[in-house]
């Protein structure tokens, strides 16, 4: 009986831990031929939240999503994949945001914790 009780109590353990793949598919703006330019990643949600606030400064479409690493990705918005490709070219020349910046279709997004 305890077998039975601890494998069902460790499966719906498993169930409530696993990342939800719709959810993980809400962000995906790479089916619609966009992509989100993400500037920064933090391991903890306020340090994020906290980069988001500098950037939503001059970025109003600023948002931070919770990626399936566990950590936090800060974007500054989302355009179609061309005009996101010479908008994040841009804004590096411009030293708007970091070198390393790059973009992303949002496919590991989870959910979205700030915007």
């Amino acid at each position: 009986m305890f077998k039975t009780l601890f494998g069902s109590l460790l499966a719906l353990f498993m169930l409530a831990a696993a990342p939800d793949a719709a959810s993980a598919q809400e962000f995906d703006v790479k089916r619609y031929g966009s992509r989100w330019i993400q500037v920064s990643s933090h391991a903890y949600e306020a340090d994020a939240r906290a980069s988001a606030r500098r950037y939503s400064r001059r970025f109003a479409d600023t948002r931070v999503f919770l990626s399936t690493s566990g950590y936090f990705a800060v974007v500054i918005g989302s355009a179609p994949t061309r005009i996101a490709r010479v908008r994040l070219v841009r804004l590096r020349d411009d030293g708007a945001i970091p070198y390393d910046a790059y973009l992303t279709g949002g496919t590991r997004y989870l959910r979205e914790v700030f915007f």
